[in-house]
């Protein structure tokens, strides 16, 4: 699971863009129970037969399954998956089927996968929770006078690939394959950055322009700094933006059920709002409304406040209060964007 959490995830626990796939959540699974049918050889590549029971408790009446392997790890290098014939025969009680055979992969010389998809979907979708796998693994060097020697470092683990479908688990999904609007493409948002990088003339000042230029008496007292103005109109000394604030869950005492990652930057917001929101706050016209009634009507209006205006979700490795593994990426836990509201 922790080769999962890096191939998804970076050490700051943010998903990886380069990442494609439609689950948002992995569970694995050790058998709360294992009997022994037979004993394997080592020698022949036969592992020994067994019963598996699991407990599935913790997956959730939104949790679609997708994808289930059956997860065998060698204590050994075996042979490369060319040289190497395996025959996977699994039944699974709740299901009511025969013993069959199943597509069996060798991953990395070390690990071995059986698909149990098909036979799983069903249960996991009608709520059985309660899982009985027999199954029997035999493996044949290619090369006549080839010799294996399989050992089993601990017992066969269960993984579900699976897809959140609450409305969180969907925003997070669409937020992350569709950053732009229906109608906003890339062109339309440089135009957009740039705008919101011009400030615009206030509308009074523009028209104090106009009257001056038909008027010999100037309107503007002659020590009057156009760009010291503008400044302080749209950006203040402190203006609102994304600070860092690095901790480890080991601070938080969460560090007995987070595996990964360690530290955590959930960033937050600080600063002034400009009396003038630009575009690039993202700010409603009512953030802007209710600045002119600070200012102008009653001061005890409280100004727009500098908060999170958008949020990255966060990937993390926990083990669940049954010991079970489960990788999940829970959505609006880092700050990305400040605004004004």
């Amino acid at each position: 699971m922790k080769k999962l959490y890096k191939a998804y995830a970076t050490k700051e626990g943010v998903p990886k863009s380069s990442t494609s796939h439609l689950h948002n959540t992995v569970r694995l699974f050790t058998p709360y129970a294992q009997n022994e049918q037979a004993p394997g050889d080592q020698a022949t590549g036969m592992l020994p037969s067994d019963a598996l029971q699991f407990n599935l408790d913790r997956v959730a009446a939104v949790e679609h399954l997708l994808k289930s392997v059956l997860l065998y790890t060698f204590n050994n290098s075996l042979p490369s998956p060319s040289a190497l014939t395996c025959v996977c025969i699994l039944a699974i009680r709740e299901s009511g089927s025969r013993p069959a055979p199943l597509s069996c992969t060798l991953k990395n010389h070390k690990w071995m996968e059986i698909d149990v998809t098909s036979l799983l979907e069903p249960l996991v979708a009608s709520s059985e929770r309660s899982i009985h796998v027999s199954v029997n693994v035999t493996c044949h060097p290619s090369a006549q006078d080839g010799r294996l020697n399989m050992t089993l470092g601990v017992p066969p683990s269960l993984i579900l690939y699976l897809n959140d479908t609450s409305a969180q688990a969907y925003h997070r999904w669409y937020s992350l394959h569709y950053p732009r609007g229906p109608a906003q493409g890339p062109d339309q948002e440089r135009r957009g950055a740039a705008a919101a990088e011009t400030p615009r003339l206030p509308r009074h000042l523009g028209g104090q322009e106009r009257l001056s230029s038909g008027s010999t008496k100037p309107l503007l007292p002659a020590s009057f700094n156009l760009s010291e103005y503008l400044r302080q109109f749209f950006s203040p000394p402190e203006e609102c933006r994304l600070h860092d604030f690095r901790l480890s869950f080991r601070q938080l005492k969460w560090d007995n059920w987070i595996v990964a990652p360690h530290r955590y930057n959930p960033r937050f917001c600080k600063g002034d709002c400009p009396r003038a929101v630009r575009h690039r706050y993202g700010s409603p016209v009512h953030t802007m409304v209710q600045n002119i009634i600070y200012e102008k009507l009653d001061p005890l209006v409280p100004r727009p406040s500098c908060v999170p205006g958008k949020y990255s979700p966060l990937s993390v490795l926990t083990i669940e209060p049954d010991g079970s593994i489960a990788y999940k990426e829970y959505e609006d836990m880092i700050a990305t964007r400040c605004t004004c509201r």
